[in-house]
């Protein structure tokens, strides 16, 4: 696996920590889906592809593991590789939670400090 490391300064997704990257496989959902920049994905064991993060999974997917670096477009027939962040700090009010609640926002901002994912 390749992972880049950025010094990334004054963006409004990343906060003043050094940034790592990371290319890896978003699932598709069966149509198309446009993730916006700073959408948060966890990873599901079994194929080992992205999906968007459910904090009511089983499958991997309840952990958040990587935050889209740009908007991406997942197409209805087939995966596509993209890049995201892996490690660094982030705007809390930048990255997107879907529909969480903010109790489970919360728990997963934890979490995610135990990955190296820092927000402010």
């Amino acid at each position: 696996m390749e992972s880049t490391i950025y010094k990334l300064e004054n963006t409004p997704l990343v906060s003043g920590h050094t940034a790592v990257t990371r290319n890896a496989t978003i699932a598709s959902t069966g149509s198309d889906v446009t993730y916006p920049r700073g959408t948060v994905f966890g990873r599901v064991t079994a194929t080992r592809k992205l999906k968007k993060w459910d904090p009511a999974a089983a499958d991997g997917s309840e952990t958040i593991v990587w935050i889209a670096g740009l908007s991406v477009t997942v197409p209805a027939a087939g995966d596509i590789k993209a890049t995201g962040y892996i490690h660094g700090a982030f705007y809390r009010n930048a990255l997107d939670f879907g529909a969480a609640t903010a109790e489970q926002i919360d728990d997963a901002v934890w979490a995610m400090s135990a990955n190296g994912m820092y927000v402010d």
